[in-house]
């Protein structure tokens, strides 16, 4: 080997770290292609050269045992950048990358206030072929020609612009996180960042770089002449631009063009210490999109009284949190009718000078002075803040972490009173990496304020957050002193240590990510460790101990992998973990490994021991570096098999039905919902559990537990892009819903014999619960047409004896083709041989469903999209009555109108839906295909006045079990006027499809 690469092998070793050949050859490519990535990327820092004579080794007693390993000091060289070369009062210290906090907190509250700009419109330039217009017009008018309309495309795009004042270096991590939210959320078509920049001849200029290496854009080029485009300003209003009204010029010109917002990171307690004069008022927006010049403004409070007219363009001015994102969403939605209130800039206005602190003044100030300055305007929050930060080191990066680890409730504006406070002083004008330190004697006055366990807590918690997030891919660099004084590069008189590391948990190197071997991260130790558990159970079955089934599950193995098994024969515990280690880098290997050690053993011991670690090593392998040991001890708590196995149904939305025996916590159940396929656009099932499982801890009065569960949920729904799905989980409305009355479902299904068409399969399916979708299925039987009635009150009788000692109701759902959709199966007799026969209607709740729908997969995602609308929000849906016209396009429109209207969830016909193809079943057809769970019809044919008025009062309370009581109610009513007047009756003829997408027959058709 070279020398070079004996110092790389040698630096590794003084770590903790032994890599095979492999490993390291495969380190050190990783590490060049990583190192050449990173030149581009100022954010961050190129790694300083290792040499091998100075980095650490291992502490070794004199009887060969290694010492075990001192955490490190971590430092974050805030007074004068690293070098390899010592110096006088230097330190040695190695470069490590170690997690950072985020700059943006609270990012799915953030995400819901935006949620109501995800509208979409017709596009101008891009279309879609419509096949069936295509179709219809070749047949009918001979043209060959493609029949087009507009693709659906969200409203608005967004222009991000970034002021690059002196000041505004601080917010670049904000800035450039929010840009990445804001593209996870769908809400903009097109989002793009701009960097606001000072131009020689003394006028501004964009460019999407913060440090332009080419000549500045126009203002202009960001507008749209459309006006679907808004523009958010991201500045802090205390640069030149902003003093004396220079900046009025660009507000004016945006503000024409569409919606303009100023977003401000200071709290609005500084705001008035900017160059911006403020103004609380009143906004309205005539109609949605409209820009700032035609917003119509009206002053608040004792302003009002004065009667005197609001003059120049109102910008509205933003603090980044949601409940000021929500307002300016409803202003640009049009959806405030009274109008928001709001702070706003007004152009054309005589402004002064900013009045915030200069840190680079003088530091002659009186250090006790100057804290009670702070104290009299800072929010409680930031002066707590302030006090942690008396004892690390100054970095924005260091400064987050204590923030986060601190106060996790705070918001970015509270860490920037503290940056404007007049108490910090920049020492490193770098743009990428701005330093700071406090005026002489003022971290004296500030850790006075705060407790001295809380001081030490402070390293103490920024270590365990450290540790935790080993590995993220947030992460920034810093230096780890060791206490043996080796490392790879020099630190020129350190400052202050923030936190302490383990080495063999963490990367060296500056981003080379976690090595292969013994120096892995936390998460990846935790894999290690599950690996060995399952070479155990591999290595203890009779499989592994006896040569011929070994053989055999080694040939199955390399049949199955697709890839060939080299394995040491001795000793057992070498084979099993090469086996195991081999699995484990193949797609479903684990899965794999189990199954064919079932097929050669059956259910031994060996199989039902690995199933659980099969579990756990999904939900590993699925949640990747998050540290799912924090939630173990709070689910192991969550116990009861039934509950369980509801919230297991739910989670999944019934695809699980019941759980294997070795699920007996919550945390069982968990890791095998991990593993669980994900359906598109919905939330993973594991993630849902956890919603279940933290608002059932709420009811409990655990609240710790619950919001431990809540956020890892949100910082994994941030990983996974699903924020949206885990809003609509965590919304409110879902757990305040009102109980359902308990009954139980006899649910029938009468399907078509296509070869005899008087022949029908009749299947039932029975369930004594409502938690989840789990029936017991019933024989199947062929019956012609007039056999059916009997059929159905065999079933119900039967049912009812085995159901004798239950105090609930039945419920029918009856699932039917369409040449039955209209038949009176409510008023099929139950007791045919009885003098006084009963109908079905006097005893049980009676709906139909489609068998249509059932067997059109096409159909089924808006099914359930509408469906959630009408359970989760009924408040918000609402019936649409087809009123056909003359117009031969109504049914068209009528679909179209359905698909477009989220919240129209319930379809009133004008014609009942037959065998033939009338309007009626066109109607249904088009409410099938947009995904309507519910219709209502009239039996009789188009429905008269009296009907109209019943259906109008029925449909006003959607919820379905309140729809289902108000029709059997009024079936009970045409009982009560007997048969001879009963015909003309609402109750007698009114009909209602109710279809619930999470309870289909399962295996419909012929047995």
């Amino acid at each position: 080997m070279t020398p070079d690469f004996d110092h790389i092998l040698a630096a590794l070793e003084g770590i903790g770290v032994d890599p095979t050949a492999r490993e390291a050859a495969e380190a050190l490519w990783l590490a060049t292609h990583i190192a050449q990535s990173a030149t581009a990327k100022a954010a961050h820092p190129q790694r300083p050269p290792t040499q091998g004579s100075d980095t650490p080794g291992p502490v070794t007693h004199t009887d060969g045992r290694t010492a075990p390993v001192t955490p490190a000091a971590l430092h974050a060289s805030t007074t004068g950048a690293a070098t390899t070369a010592a110096g006088q009062g230097s330190t040695r210290a190695v470069a490590v990358r170690v997690a950072d906090a985020p700059a943006l907190t609270h990012e799915l509250d953030l995400l819901r206030a935006l949620r109501p700009l995800k509208r979409k419109v017709p596009s101008r330039q891009r279309v879609l072929l419509d096949e069936t217009a295509t179709a219809e017009r070749s047949a009918e008018q001979r043209l060959f020609l493609p029949a087009t309309h507009p693709e659906p495309e969200r409203w608005l795009s967004l222009a991000l612009v970034m002021e690059t004042g002196p000041t505004m270096v601080v917010w670049h991590s904000l800035v450039r996180e929010l840009t990445a939210l804001l593209q996870r959320t769908g809400a903009f078509r097109d989002i793009r960042l701009w960097h606001l920049h000072p131009a020689p001849d003394g006028s501004v200029g964009l460019h999407p770089q913060a440090v332009p290496t080419s000549p500045l854009h126009s203002p202009r080029e960001i507008l749209d002449p459309t006006g679907r485009q808004a523009i958010w300003c991201v500045s802090d209003c205390v640069s030149v631009l902003w003093q004396h009204g220079r900046a009025d010029r660009l507000l004016e010109l945006w503000g024409r063009a569409g919606p303009l917002a100023l977003i401000q990171p200071l709290p609005q307690r500084l705001w008035r210490r900017t160059g911006l004069p403020l103004e609380e008022v009143r906004l309205h927006s005539g109609m949605p999109g409209l820009p700032n010049t035609r917003l119509r403004t009206a002053r608040s409070g004792s302003a009002a009284l004065l009667g005197e007219p609001v003059t120049g363009t109102p910008v509205p001015v933003l603090e980044l949190d949601p409940a000021w994102l929500g307002l300016w969403t409803r202003l640009v939605t049009a959806t405030a009718p009274g109008g928001v209130p709001a702070v706003v800039t007004t152009t054309g206005h005589p402004r002064d000078g900013a009045t915030l602190p200069d840190g680079a003044q003088a530091a002659t100030e009186d250090p006790l002075g100057l804290v009670r300055a702070f104290r009299a305007h800072a929010s409680p929050q930031a002066y707590r803040l302030a006090g942690f930060l008396a004892t690390v080191p100054l970095t924005l990066p260091v400064m987050r972490l204590v923030q986060r680890v601190m106060l996790p409730e705070t918001r970015p504006a509270h860490l920037a009173e503290v940056l404007l406070s007049g108490l910090l002083r920049r020492t490193r004008q770098d743009s990428v990496s701005p330093e700071f330190r406090f005026v002489d004697g003022v971290p004296e006055v500030l850790r006075s304020t705060v407790r001295r366990s809380d001081s030490r807590r402070v390293h103490d918690e920024v270590s365990a957050y450290l540790t935790a997030h080993a590995g993220d891919a947030r992460d920034t660099q810093a230096f780890a002193v060791l206490p043996s004084g080796q490392g790879n590069v020099t630190l020129p008189a350190p400052g202050p240590s923030f936190g302490r590391i383990d080495l063999r948990d963490t990367s060296v190197s500056s981003g080379s990510g976690p090595a292969p071997g013994r120096g892995e991260s936390g998460p990846l130790r935790v894999r290690e460790s599950l690996v060995t558990r399952i070479a155990n159970v591999v290595q203890s079955s009779e499989s592994a101990r006896h040569s011929t089934p070994r053989s055999l599950l080694v040939s199955m193995l390399e049949t199955e992998l697709g890839v060939p098994l080299v394995l040491p024969e001795h000793p057992l515990w070498a084979w099993a973990l090469d086996l195991v280690r081999t699995c484990t880098e193949q797609p479903d290997g684990v899965g794999v490994l189990v199954r064919c050690l079932h097929y050669v053993e059956q259910e031994s011991s060996a199989v039902s021991a690995l199933r659980p670690l099969l579990d756990e090593w999904e939900a590993v392998q699925f949640f990747g570096y998050a540290d799912l040991s924090l939630l173990r001890p709070v689910l192991d708590r969550v116990r009861g098999g039934t509950k369980l196995t509801a919230f297991a149904r739910r989670a999944s939305r019934s695809r699980v039905q019941e759980l294997p025996f070795w699920c007996q916590t919550g945390w069982d159940v968990f890791l095998r919902l991990a593993g669980e396929v994900t359906q598109a656009g919905q939330l993973p099932p594991s993630m849902a559990f956890l919603v279940l499982a933290a608002d059932r801890m709420t009811n409990e009065g655990q609240t710790a537990d619950a919001l431990l569960l809540t956020r890892f949920n949100r910082q994994q729904a941030s990983v996974l892009g699903v924020e949206v799905q885990l809003a609509d989980w965590e919304r409110p409305e879902v757990s305040q819903r009102t109980p359902l009355r308990a009954y139980r479902l006899l649910l029938i299904q009468v399907e078509p014999d296509h070869v005899d068409t008087d022949g029908y399969y009749f299947s039932h399916w029975r369930q004594a619960d409502l938690e989840g979708w789990h029936p017991a299925r019933g024989d199947t039987y062929r019956h012609s047409r007039e056999e059916l009635p009997g059929a159905v009150r065999g079933v119900v009788q039967v049912t009812e004896e085995q159901w004798s000692d239950a105090p609930e109701p039945v419920n029918l759902e009856f699932v039917l083709p369409w040449e039955l959709l209209n038949e009176p199966v409510e008023w099929w007799l139950k007791d045919g041989e009885h003098p006084s026969p009963t109908p079905l209607a006097l005893d049980h709740s009676v709906a139909v469903r489609s068998l249509e729908r059932m067997g059109r997969q096409a159909w089924h995602r808006r099914w359930y999209t509408k469906w959630r609308q009408l359970t989760e929000r009924p408040e918000r849906s609402h019936a649409f009555w087809s009123l056909p016209g003359s117009d031969d396009n109504y049914l068209f429109h009528l679909e179209r109108e359905l698909k477009e209207d989220g919240d129209a969830v319930c379809l009133v016909l004008s014609a009942p839906p037959g065998d033939d193809p009338g309007v009626g079943r066109r109607e249904a057809l088009a409410g099938l295909r947009a995904g309507v769970p519910m219709m209502i019809w009239d039996r009789r044919g188009p429905m008269d006045r009296a009907f109209s008025d019943a259906v109008a009062e029925l449909v006003e309370d959607l919820r379905p079990e309140r729809i289902m009581q108000r029709v059997t109610k009024l079936r009970h009513e045409a009982l009560t006027v007997g048969p001879e007047a009963w015909d003309s009756h609402v109750g007698r003829n009114l009909v209602l499809l109710l279809d619930d997408p999470e309870r289909q027959p399962h295996s419909p058709g012929p047995v």
